[in-house]
Order: structure tokens, then sequence, then C-alpha cells
């Protein structure tokens, strides 16, 4: 996956992760050769980091996916329970605070690292970072395009998840990377977003 420039709030709440990496756990510094007590150079302690956030900004785009799934998941079993998904109002404020209550917390912003040898945690979603809107005139053609290339309009907090439904048989979630844009296949460079298709009257 090509590498995005990360936000100035990630950058620095992962650069205060690493340098607390180096301050606790200082046996872990890799392949430096030196022994485990000695102070590793100025050098190999940029390299160590900067592998550091690479795989902090890999380990929260995997969790971010893994959110996106939940999301799909929960809105599906509204569509069976409902047979349509959610339309407006109530309805979806009530889908934001479920998506919220089942996507707790938000994988940029770490408050430590399994590399510091604790349990790691991330700070809580705030109310916003999952936002579930109505787009009510989204068809399939809709769908198929943002598939392919997202709307240049799709810019968001990191790790923020975006819902936009139709209220009635389409629902289209994406989650935001470190650049505020959506996720990307590794592979095909294409923008990570779930579909979400409700039968009419499923759930009757």
């Amino acid at each position: 996956m090509p590498e995005t420039p990360l936000s100035g709030r990630c950058r620095r709440r992962l650069w205060a992760a690493a340098l607390l990496i180096a301050t606790v756990a200082p046996v872990l510094v890799p392949e430096t050769g030196a022994p485990a007590q000695a102070r590793p150079t100025a050098k190999e302690m940029m390299v160590w980091r900067r592998k550091v956030l690479i795989d902090m900004q890999n380990r929260a785009r995997a969790l971010l996916a893994q959110q996106m799934l939940e999301c799909e998941a929960w809105l599906k079993r509204y569509c069976q329970k409902h047979g349509h998904l959610p339309p407006g109002g109530d309805e979806l404020a009530y889908a934001q605070a479920r998506l919220l209550s089942a996507c707790p917390v938000n994988p940029y912003h770490p408050l430590t690292t399994p590399e510091s040898g604790m349990e790691q945690r991330y700070e809580a979603r705030l109310p916003d970072s999952v936002v579930v809107y109505g787009l009510y005139g989204m068809t399939g053609d809709y769908a198929a395009d943002v598939v392919e290339k997202a709307p240049e309009s799709w810019e968001s907090e990191p790790g923020t998840i975006t819902v936009y439904s139709n209220g009635r048989n389409l629902a289209v979630i994406w989650g935001a990377d470190s650049d505020h844009r959506p996720l990307r296949d590794p592979h095909t460079n294409k923008p990570v977003v779930s579909i979400v298709r409700c039968e009419e009257n499923q759930g009757l």
C-alpha cells in the first residue's frame, strides 16, 4: 500500500507512543547488534521509530476495516428486523448510537501499544466518529461508482466511520485513513467500501 501522510494529530500521538516504547522497553530495540542494556545510537532509534510508526499504522488500518465489517453486520441485522435501512430522524440517530457502541475505540488514537509490554488500549471514540447520514437519492449506480473511485468530498478525521443510508435498500460504509481519505486496498489502490443491500420487506 502506498504510504500516506499522517495528520499532525496522528503523527504526534504515534511519535509519543514510540517514545514511550523507547523509554520503558529499551531491550526491545531490534537488530542493533548492541547488548541489551547498551544505549542505541540516534540513527538506530530513528530507524526503529519509523518501523514502529509503520506497524502501528498498519494495525490501525486492520482494526478500522474490522470495525467497518461490524457496522455492515449490524445494518444487515437491522434490515432483517425492519425490512429497510435507517430512513432518518430517530431511527438514524438510533443507528448511529448503536454503531458507536459496536465500535467503541478509535484505532488511530492509541494510548499504549503491545510493543511497550503493556496491554493495548485506545481512546474511546467521540460521538461524531461514527456518523450516519441519510442520502435518500443514493442508487446502485452510485454504490458501483464509489467502490471504484471515492468522491473528492469524502474526507474525515482519521479513524472515523461514515455510513450513508438511502433509508430503503442501500447503505455505503467507508473509514478514514491517516490522510483523512478512505482506506485503500493495498493490491488495487481502490477505496475499501462496504455495501449493504436490503431486500424490500425482508423483515416482514
